[in-house]
């Protein structure tokens, strides 16, 4: 549920959006560039992102409604605007985006984690030294930042950016093998 209490569904065939009486559904036709939709997330300004195999998208909902242009995928006039990485990246599915701060957005993909700096709406993606698959991503109270690495362990990222990982030596269940973690899924905090 957003900010203005709209219900928000992602599918594999577009987004659909409840008012509580009728479904909206935007989908290729409408501009998104993909009809996999891999996460929806409303950031503090209101803004939504949503994360697709082609990209990180804007969504604005004052925008033309309009096939997506390869051509030109972030004009800003459009109702989806996309954002395509360097070619480093191309092709990575991006999963679950989460917010830090203001102006820092996180993703998670196949091939590790990004760093999402906004700029006037605009993002502009970094590497970070997570390059494994990531399996989810966590922000807590305290606005650290916890990802699950594929056979690597917990990673958390403090709001300075400090880097910390937890595996088997401290205390994190081992596979078969003895040797490498288990793959994390998900984590929740308690609410004390």
């Amino acid at each position: 549920q957003d900010s203005r209490g709209f219900m928000w569904f992602r599918t594999f065939g577009g987004l659909m959006r409840f008012d509580g009486y009728d479904f909206a559904k935007y989908t290729t036709e409408d501009g998104l560039p993909s009809p996999q939709i891999h996460w929806l997330q409303e950031t503090s300004d209101g803004t939504f992102w949503i994360s697709t195999r082609e990209g990180l998208v804007k969504f604005n909902p004052h925008g033309v409604r309009g096939k997506f242009d390869k051509a030109n995928p972030a004009n800003p006039e459009l109702m989806f605007q996309v954002f395509q990485t360097d070619e480093s990246w191309k092709g990575s599915d991006f999963g679950i985006i989460t917010q830090t701060d203001e102006t820092t957005l996180w993703a998670d993909s196949d091939r590790g984690l990004i760093k999402i700096k906004i700029e006037n709406g605009v993002p502009a993606f970094h590497k970070t030294e997570i390059t494994d698959t990531t399996t989810f991503l966590f922000k807590d109270r305290r606005k650290n930042l916890w990802i699950g690495v594929k056979d690597k362990g917990l990673w958390q990222i403090s709001p300075d950016e400090k880097t910390t990982r937890y595996g088997i030596e401290n205390g994190l269940p081992a596979k078969s093998d003895g040797k490498t973690p288990v793959n994390i899924q998900a984590i929740t905090e308690h609410r004390d």
